[in-house]
């Protein structure tokens, strides 16, 4: 921007020293506003195209941040959908780190009030699933508890 600016005090600069030579008053003038119109009407489609480029990058950068929610999202859910290993593996202690974010009750400080507030909120149907310490050690391939049971739990951390 700041080289247009310098081009265009330039041009007017230049036109202006022309257009004094002449001694025409009615020429100085004249040309002069041409020359600064152009200048304005230059500067101002720089602004308006920089501008609409700004907005495609924040879009585009949105639009990125949207795919990478959604493909996440999409993992989430084929990981509770497929084997008992891959639920206790991988969400197990994601959905056991929020709990304890969302309650503030921590296993290391109180784990009696921990699994208490767990089956509390969750009941024990849905607490097997979040309970940290419930991971099977043989069960790798039985299924996991799919994704109704996923959508039940992370509606009850909402709640919290």
């Amino acid at each position: 921007m700041t080289k247009l600016v310098l081009v265009g005090v330039s041009l007017v600069v230049a036109v202006q020293l022309f257009a004094i030579t002449q001694l025409d008053r009615e020429l100085v003038v004249g040309v002069t506003g041409a020359a600064l119109g152009c200048v304005l009407i230059v500067a101002r489609w720089h602004l308006t195209h920089q501008a609409a480029t700004d907005d495609d990058a924040a879009t585009g950068d949105a639009g990125a941040s949207l795919r990478r929610w959604l493909s996440r999202t999409e993992t989430l859910v084929s990981w509770s959908e497929s084997s008992r290993s891959d639920w206790d593996r991988r969400l197990r202690p994601m959905l056991a780190r929020q709990f304890e974010l969302a309650s503030g009750q921590r296993k290391a400080k109180d784990l009696r009030a921990f699994h208490a507030t767990g089956r509390m909120l969750f009941g024990e149907q849905l607490w097997q699933w979040v309970d940290p310490e419930n991971i099977s050690r043989d069960g790798g391939q039985e299924p996991g508890p799919g994704r109704e049971t996923l959508n039940d739990i992370l509606q009850r951390l909402e709640q919290l």
